[in-house]
């Protein structure tokens, strides 16, 4: 198979294939990363419609940050190949899994419903409406973990010129009476609908309403209501049935106000049934049995106060291990975020360099602009492009510098040099010149406390120790002391009486 590039990136198989683009998995030629390509042919870029809204796709993306929703690491839409790189999710799509088991029982239903909710409320909150919610859209990762995805057909409520008005577009199986229509107002109770149609799927196997073709599946949509979820799986709680119900009203003004507010009638549902909603996977909790309590029959000796003494011991043994876990796993998952900081750090650091293509380098350094925000690398690096010898890659530093306000105060110097520079353009000077008086003016943000909380843990693991020891020590002097005061001869004879009262009993 012929190898093709589209640099930093070399296109390994097609795994995707769509009206708005190809996806590719990819690998990061720096580093050998696996990531997922989404690019437009030549023929289909040419369509200013398609492009605009490849465009859209890449800016919502980036704005859209929440582990729910497919991460995207920064792309090209300029160019006569646009494209961008996004996280590569390898377990297939939610439709996949509701074909291969018929239907899902209605415990993982609301976990994946949870994680729905997630993923759109963080879309809302960025004023983007999906307009194509459905289960092949939620990639699902190994874990069972959902990641919403193609935001191709989205609309950003601020801006909406891309969707002519009086046309339909999403897919038909999922899509309210008011996209059909094609008419205002699209709200983001669109995309509740969309999601009530998919719990419905998941709960029953199949969409809420059926057709030979599209126009009678729309005219469904439309016209009638679907049959109650409670009429077909007897076991699915009434609270469930409802929200589904409330979702699929036709009245955009009947449906839940937003996707936090399905959140919570779920976390309900989840709460009544004993849901485990921390985990990617349901599981059906098992009923505890009780036992009647065992009365003995025969007398049982009375702990002493030794006894009792070990048993505080062994407590505070155990809520010090517990401590000590928590806080390495913590520790762990810090770790294993900042690593993947570092990762991404470095995919953008080599595409900034000097030997590639103007335009990735642009693209380059906006990714590296949102990374500044947390590290002190991407600023330094920055700085090093105010160097640059492409006035355009200098005048793209200074502006990223700007929008960090307080964040870039270590970068003054450099500005300062900037805009002394006797070879420098006047545009630039002066724009150096105001971005050092702004970031001097700005407030420093305070730095982020999840090293000081992480220290926190340790140092009460460590006085957990401490005490732990101490007491053991306090023990170990009594018994020495006890033992000293007591002839040998007294110890045996009681150690033996001992003996003897346990084998009477």
């Amino acid at each position: 198979m012929e190898t093709r590039w589209l640099w930093p990136f070399e296109l390994q198989e097609k795994i995707g294939e769509g009206g708005m683009g190809v996806v590719y998995r990819g690998r990061y030629v720096r580093n050998g990363r696996q990531v997922a390509v989404k690019l437009l042919p030549e023929e289909i870029a040419a369509n200013p419609t398609i492009l605009g809204r490849f465009k859209r796709e890449l800016e919502v993306l980036k704005a859209i940050k929440h582990p729910n929703v497919v991460s995207c690491f920064g792309g090209v839409s300029d160019n006569k190949q646009p494209f961008y790189a996004m996280e590569l999710v390898e377990g297939g799509a939610l439709d996949k899994e509701i074909i291969k088991h018929g239907r899902l029982p209605w415990r993982q239903a609301v976990v994946y419903a949870l994680q729905m909710c997630a993923a759109l409320d963080a879309a809302h909150q960025q004023e983007v409406i999906h307009r194509d919610v459905k289960p092949a859209n939620f990639l699902m990762t190994p874990q069972g973990e959902l990641k919403l995805s193609d935001f191709g057909i989205a609309m950003v409520m601020t801006d909406a010129k891309l969707t002519a008005s009086g046309k339909t577009v999403g897919s038909y199986h999922y899509m309210a009476p008011e996209q059909i229509r094609g008419k205002p107002p699209v709200a983001n109770q669109t995309d509740l609908y969309a999601l009530g149609c998919v719990i419905y799927e998941m709960l029953s196997g199949s969409t809420p309403f059926g057709g030979s073709t599209p126009l009678e599946i729309m005219q469904h949509h439309l016209d009638d209501d679907p049959k109650p979820i409670s009429e077909l799986i007897p076991d699915c709680p009434a609270l469930l049935n409802s929200i589904v119900m409330a979702l699929l009203e036709k009245d955009i003004k009947k449906r839940p106000t937003s996707a936090t507010a399905v959140a919570a009638q779920l976390e309900e549902v989840a709460r009544m049934g004993h849901v485990d909603t921390s985990a990617t996977r349901a599981e059906v909790p098992t009923v505890p049995v009780t036992k009647k309590p065992v009365v003995p029959s025969q007398p049982q000796l009375k702990p002493g106060a030794e006894y009792w003494y070990k048993q505080i011991v062994l407590s505070l043994a155990f809520v010090v291990f517990a401590v000590g876990l928590w806080a390495y796993t913590v520790r762990k998952n810090y770790n294993i975020l900042e690593q993947r900081a570092v990762a991404a750090e470095t995919l953008w650091f080599d595409a900034v360099s000097e030997e590639q293509p103007v335009e990735s380098r642009i693209a380059a350094i906006d990714a590296l602009t949102t990374l500044a925000r947390d590290s002190d690398k991407a600023i330094e690096t920055l700085e090093q492009l105010l160097k640059d010898d492409n006035i355009n890659i200098r005048g793209k530093a200074i502006n990223a510098l700007a929008s960090l306000n307080g964040r870039a105060s270590e970068a003054v110097p450099a500005l300062v040099r900037a805009s002394k520079r006797h070879d420098e353009e006047p545009r630039l000077k002066k724009r150096a010149e105001e971005v050092v008086e702004a970031i001097r003016n700005a407030d420093v943000p305070e730095p982020t406390d999840t090293e000081q909380a992480t220290g926190k843990h340790w140092m009460l693991f460590g006085i957990g120790c401490v005490v732990f020891v101490g007491l053991a020590f306090r023990n170990w002097v009594r018994r020495t002391v006890d033992r000293a005061k007591t002839p040998r001869n007294k110890r045996k004879a009681k150690k033996s009486e001992e003996r003897r009262k346990v084998h009477r009993i």
